[in-house]
């Protein structure tokens, strides 16, 4: 099958990396798990504490969420509530243990995975190598894509208009417009969507709008099975094409580590 569509940008690869918060006070553990991550193509951001850790999460996207136990109340608040971060709720979660007893509280909190202290490298690369995967699914889940195709829209009772495609996800996409959409209106779109070759109809309903620019927002009410997948299978190439280490893990190919087996544990004040 030939998938048509007029015209796709592709955006760069750090924007589409799989992004992941090291939430670490302690230098040679945010440097060996930088290291581990970097060579995986994961873009990897660092805070010190809980405070600017929950700053971040209030304002930026992640995949995944490392935090070390060093301050175990802090760090076990943080998971606790990373629901209650929306755009971060389903972030893949990590906690770094500093002693064995933290394990049953880690999981209990919500993480995902955990590492132990002392940090043995190769058991860190293997546990980032397992939570990849998760983390590829959750970047697929609000993906989008630049993506260029004339669409067809349908606003009753007024007739049919061409508009433009701006981005595609599987949820929705967002068009720019010459005629003015209102938020909550009810739409109907004809248009070649990625990973179809024919024109198919959306139902959809306008969830923002920008006057000014003629931007709008379209959210999926009603897209027929074959046509969601082949849009899933889509967007998935297009991601794997951004982030070239989803293939590699998927194959199971190793990647490199520095050859020292672990690092200090972390000096505590008494």
């Amino acid at each position: 099958m030939v998938f048509i569509f007029e015209k796709t940008l592709m955006t760069n690869r750090e924007s589409a990396a799989i992004r992941v918060l090291l939430v670490s006070a302690e230098n040679n553990t945010v440097e060996a798990l930088s290291d581990i991550m970097e060579q995986m193509g994961i873009y990897v951001e660092v805070c010190p504490d809980r405070k600017s850790a929950a700053r971040l999460l209030c304002n930026n996207k992640y995949e995944g969420l490392i935090i070390d136990l060093v301050q175990a109340e802090d760090g076990l608040d943080l998971l606790r509530n990373l629901p209650d971060f929306t755009a971060n709720k389903s972030a893949v979660s990590c906690a770094i243990l500093n002693d064995l007893h933290q394990k049953a509280s880690a999981f209990q909190a919500g993480a995902n995975f955990v590492l132990e202290r002392p940090l043995e490298l190769k058991a860190a690369s293997r546990t980032i190598r397992a939570a990849y995967p998760m983390m590829v699914r959750e970047r697929r889940r609000y993906f989008r894509c630049p993506v260029e195709t004339p669409t067809f829209v349908a606003v009753e009772p007024n007739p049919e208009f061409q508009a433009n495609s701006v981005n595609i996800s599987e949820a929705g996409m967002a068009i720019l417009s010459p005629v003015q959409l209102k938020v909550g209106q009810g739409i109907q779109m004809r248009l070649r969507i990625p990973g179809s070759p024919d024109f198919v109809s959306i139902s959809g309903e306008i969830c923002w709008a920008d006057d000014s620019s003629g931007r709008a927002g379209v959210q999926f009410l009603e897209i027929s099975k074959t046509v969601a997948e082949a849009l899933a299978a889509w967007l998935l190439a297009r991601l794997e094409e951004m982030i070239p280490a989803t293939k590699r893990m998927a194959a199971g190919a190793t990647s490199a580590v520095r050859p020292a087996d672990t690092l200090p544990k972390p000096y505590r004040p008494i």
